[in-house]
């Protein structure tokens, strides 16, 4: 609610924002930061292969990039550039849509700052090259 009286304070509809400096009481919920040491991650990869090749490419294609799960499962090769090393993000696969509407499966990304071309490395787009052969 606040985005949105903020939203109409800064278009004019509305004053002041009635939302501003009220707390919600209840217990207040510590969110610990979850993510893997570097040193793991190399272990990780190979437990992702040995599970299953797609598996360890789908995480490498994460870990080097740092896009989203939605990001990289609406992912196709008209976005990935081998020969530049770039990955285009302009869409997102919706999970909740892909088993009800096969129209609205992609979507938009998270925010309008989702949309951007990422560089990846040398190595990424060997093992992304090997992938389309792989799928061919």
């Amino acid at each position: 609610m606040n985005s949105a009286f903020e939203k109409a304070v800064i278009t004019g509809k509305i004053p002041k924002n009635p939302c501003k400096d009220v707390t919600i009481k209840g217990v207040e919920k510590k969110r610990e930061i979850k993510f893997i040491e570097s040193e793991d991650i190399s272990k990780f990869l190979k437990v992702a292969y040995e599970y299953a090749y797609i598996y360890w490419i789908f995480y490498k294609v994460f870990i080097e990039t740092g896009i989203r799960k939605g990001e990289a499962a609406a992912l196709q090769w008209t976005d990935i550039d081998l020969k530049e090393k770039t990955i285009n993000i302009d869409k997102s696969l919706n999970f909740k849509e892909a088993s009800r509407d096969k129209e609205k499966i992609f979507g938009d990304g998270k925010t309008y700052n989702s949309k951007r071309i990422i560089a990846m490395s040398q190595s990424l787009a060997n093992d992304l090259n090997f992938h389309k052969k792989f799928q061919n």
